[in-house]
C-alpha cells in the first residue's frame, strides 16, 4: 500500500484511520467570513478547473492532504503549520489519489492571484510539475505512526 506523509494538527496514534473531506467540510459546514473569501474563491477555481481537465481526480473539497516524501513533509510543516505532527499514513490501492503541485497553488513562483488563478488551476491538474508535489486523497488513511524530530 501506498505510504504518504500528512500534516495534522491533532496526533493520532498508529492504526487510527483519518477519514478524508475535513478541509471541504470548513467552508460548506459553517458560515463564511469575509477572511475565507480568497481562500474559498481559489478552491472554487481548482474545483471547476479539476471538473474540467481531470474529472476523475480526488475533490480537494472532499479529501485529504498529504506530501509525497518526509523531506516534503517537513517543509509544509515549516512553513505552514509549525504546531504539526508529521503521520506516516498508509493508503489503500482502491482509494484514488493525485498528485499536483503545490507551488502552482501556493503561487511561490510569484506573480498577482488575478493573473494567475485560471493558469495556474489547470496547470495543476493537467500538466507534469517540479518541485514539492501535494498528494491529494480521495478516502481514508490509516496512521502508521508519527515522525519524531531528527527522524529521516
Amino acid at each position: 500500500m501506498p505510504i504518504y506523509y500528512h500534516v495534522s494538527t491533532v496526533t493520532h496514534p498508529p492504526g487510527f484511520v483519518i477519514p478524508h473531506g475535513r478541509f471541504g467540510s470548513l467552508f460548506t459546514n459553517r458560515p463564511a467570513t469575509v477572511e475565507d473569501g480568497f481562500v474559498m474563491t481559489w478552491e472554487a477555481v481548482l474545483e471547476t478547473a479539476r471538473r474540467l481537465v481531470a474529472p476523475t481526480a480526488p475533490s480537494r473539497l472532499n479529501c485529504l492532504f498529504a506530501c509525497d516524501t518526509l523531506s516534503a513533509a517537513k517543509t509544509f510543516q515549516s512553513n505552514y503549520r509549525k504546531a504539526g505532527t508529521i503521520l506516516k499514513v498508509e493508503v489503500g490501492i482502491e482509494v484514488p489519489t493525485f498528485s499536483g503541485s503545490f507551488d502552482l497553488i501556493s503561487f511561490a513562483q510569484g506573480g498577482s492571484f488575478i493573473e494567475r488563478w485560471a493558469s495556474n488551476a489547470i496547470q495543476y491538474w493537467g500538466e507534469p510539475h517540479d518541485g514539492m508535489v501535494e498528494v491529494v486523497i480521495g478516502g481514508p488513511v490509516t496512521v502508521v505512526g508519527p515522525i519524531f524530530e531528527g527522524e529521516v
